[in-house]
């Protein structure tokens, strides 16, 4: 275990908050690995996305997912470094599927004349964005791996700087759409099994970045993370109730709708 230790950068003098450190890593690593899972076999499986979906708060979480990774790099916090990784790739596939079946916008009188164009256009867009969020992806993989594997240290100033944006843009990503979820009291952009695993996740990252900080000696540096993380928690917690409720009552009425 010295060399799982090890690539966790761990410190086997403090054992008990090591192995708790790592146990959390790497539920956080499978986690974070799978969170838009759901939702891209979701879109695979219905070939459609909702009309409401609003694609700049995709991006901005895609690279918030780049912020985590150099992050997680920079600071050593390997579990972070290796999840992200995974994330990210899957997360340019879920993109590239995001695009495909994005709604086309015609009327039905020009569907005929106008669907097969439009059809190229947006498989055209689907695979210029995963294109684009491959190469990106690859791009700051290579910065990271070469934070790790050669002796540079990066400035205390970017490392506070990254401390404070990279969870800032995970949290507040899709804010605008949960906003307006509760102001239309609609629920169905995103999945239940989604939001569930985002809270899950927020709990398993705040147990880590406390175990691994205490571990290190390091725990100041990781308030602001835990602080963000602790935030999106509360945010997708009331996600998840109210999406919860709304099927809830939907169910209901569908049942009083089949009585009648």
């Amino acid at each position: 275990m010295d060399k799982v230790f090890e690539i966790y950068k761990i410190n086997p003098l403090n054992e008990i908050s090591g192995w708790i450190a790592f146990v959390f890593g790497l539920l956080a690593t499978i986690i974070t690995a799978s969170l838009t899972i759901p939702q891209l076999v979701e879109i695979v499986k219905t070939k459609k996305i909702h009309p409401e979906t609003k694609y700049y708060q995709y991006w901005i979480f895609f690279v918030a997912l780049i912020g985590w990774m150099v992050y997680g790099a920079f600071q050593n916090l390997i579990a972070s470094f290796i999840a992200n990784i995974i994330c990210l790739y899957i997360y340019s596939v879920y993109m590239y599927f995001l695009y495909k079946y994005r709604p086309l916008r015609v009327s039905e009188a020009e569907k005929n004349e106008k669907a097969k164009v439009l059809h190229k256009k947006r498989e055209r867009n689907a695979i210029i964005v995963i294109a684009i969020t491959l190469t990106l992806s690859s791009a700051f993989l290579i910065v990271a791996i070469l934070k790790l594997a050669l002796p540079f240290n990066v400035s205390e100033e970017l490392n506070k700087v990254l401390a404070q944006i990279v969870p800032m843009l995970s949290v507040f990503a899709f804010l605008p759409q949960i906003i307006r979820n509760f102001e239309t009291k609609r629920f169905n952009t995103i999945s239940t099994p989604m939001v569930t695993i985002f809270v899950v996740n927020n709990v398993v990252w705040i147990i880590y970045f406390f175990f691994i900080g205490y571990n290190q000696g390091s725990l100041s540096d990781l308030i602001s993370p835990i602080t963000w993380q602790a935030l999106s928690l509360m945010l997708y917690s009331s996600q998840l109730a109210m999406i919860t409720k709304y099927h809830r009552v939907e169910k209901k009425q569908k049942t009083q709708n089949v009585s009648n």
